[in-house]
């Protein structure tokens, strides 16, 4: 790893510091994703913007997009 990194003229602890903030939004996304499946089973026909208002009124603060 030694070599790749400074090859790449990066850091080890860079690399394994993103490697862990990778990791972290991947849990993130797949916690966010359950949630949304939840609301989308308790209201099957809300759209986009009453599943973002809903996202909201249970404390979850994402961008709209």
């Amino acid at each position: 790893m030694s070599k790749i990194c400074n090859y790449m003229d990066i850091s080890k602890s860079w690399y394994y510091e993103m490697k862990a903030s990778a990791e972290q939004r991947r849990e993130y996304e797949a916690w966010l994703l359950t949630e949304i499946k939840r609301i989308r089973a308790a209201h099957p026909a809300y759209g986009i913007l009453r599943l973002w208002k809903q996202l909201e009124r249970d404390g979850i603060k994402i961008g709209r997009d």
